[in-house]
């Protein structure tokens, strides 16, 4: 066939246009969909647009961040859409919800945590840990599990579900503090290290110094904490704690009052006071530190080796407590090596992702 012959054809040209129409239309589409009016395939993904839509926002509004060390700035979708960084939430909700959202950004040691939170309705709302605890958690007033101590929860018990995993281990929840930040402890404990083993002028000798803000175990849990083990996304979920240090008597009663008569500000890891591993039994005869009964009914007793405390014994330079592999407190020289188990604080705005607590499905956050 001629090929000049057939172009002269009416027909033939009217059809390439019509697919060259056809195709122009498709691609437009396509792109459209695929940049503009792109829904969530699910509520995560939603949070996901949310957070990538403020970052964006905020690479070219830098001012606008929050300046101060702990502060927090808040932007919702609708300014976000306005700005040009974000459709409609209308448009870009999972299909057959409504959603309004808003992103909350945190200076976190000159790093920012970006956070989003969405509302639709009955379907989903996302929901902070510790909201997600007070409000989905039973809480009990006999057994094992999550117990309200004024403004604050604690969990007591032997089984209370109250494992975690964060950065890529395994912790279990001490109590959610009154301000949405959340106490944790490492359910395994690690290398043993001795608390201090400077000179003790008391002593005449390297017996250690029961000081937690100038001790060796100190230096070796910030080193620990700034390590390759901690990702930079895992250092953004932790909060600063002033760390109750104070000295306490061998046979005082399971109280923080004492503890917290000294402080050590600004600290992003410590370890267990001892009054909490006391309070965390169910066993009516725990009244006192040294009590054999704290040992029982106690999520805290992991009964495969001994870990310090972050405890000094009053009246002593030296003496520091110290929980037996058995389940007791005892109080020995600082000098003495025993297992870390780090304790951390997970910042209020620390997101529920899933889990139930217990060991075989732990409470996911992101």
């Amino acid at each position: 066939m001629n090929l000049s012959k057939l172009k002269e054809n009416k027909l033939f040209m009217l059809l390439m246009a019509g697919v060259v129409v056809l195709v122009a239309i498709l691609l437009v589409v396509s792109v459209f969909s695929l940049f503009k009016k792109e829904r969530a395939s699910s509520y995560n993904g939603l949070e996901s647009k949310l957070i990538s839509a403020a970052k964006s926002y905020y690479k070219k509004e830098v001012d606008r961040l929050p300046a101060t060390i702990g502060a927090t700035i808040e932007i919702d979708a609708t300014s976000l859409a306005e700005a040009g960084y974000l459709d409609g939430m209308r448009e870009i909700s999972p299909k057959g919800s409504t959603c309004s959202g808003r992103v909350v950004v945190k200076n976190v040691n000159g790093n920012y945590l970006y956070q989003a939170y969405i509302d639709c309705g009955e379907k989903y709302k996302t929901l902070s840990l510790s909201d997600y605890l007070k409000t989905s958690v039973p809480l009990e007033t006999t057994d094992a599990g999550l117990y309200k101590v004024g403004n604050e929860y604690y969990y007591r018990g032997e089984i209370p579900n109250n494992y975690l995993s964060f950065a890529e281990q395994i912790y279990r929840i001490l109590r959610v503090n009154e301000d949405g930040t959340i106490d944790i402890i490492a359910n395994e404990k690690r290398e043993r290290d001795v608390w201090d083993d400077r000179y003790n002028e008391e002593k005449e000798g390297n017996d250690g110094i029961n000081n937690f803000a100038l001790s060796r175990i100190r230096d070796s849990l910030n080193r620990y904490i700034n390590s390759e083990e901690f990702l930079d996304e895992d250092r953004l979920m932790l909060e600063p704690m002033s760390l109750c240090v104070g000295k306490v008597f061998r046979e005082g009663t399971m109280s923080l009052n004492q503890e917290c008569s000294s402080r050590l500000d600004g600290q992003l890891v410590g370890l267990l006071p001892v009054s909490l591993y006391t309070h965390a039994s169910l066993d009516p005869a725990c009244t006192s530190i040294l009590s054999g009964s704290c040992q029982n009914y106690n999520y805290l007793n992991v009964y495969n080796g001994s870990f310090w405390t972050l405890t000094g014994e009053f009246g002593s330079s030296f003496y520091v407590a110290q929980i037996l592999s058995g389940g007791a407190v005892n109080f020995i020289r600082a000098s003495s090596s025993s297992g870390l188990r780090e304790v951390l604080r997970i910042t209020n705005q620390a997101v529920y992702v899933s889990g139930d607590g217990t060991i075989e499905n732990p409470y996911v956050i992101k």
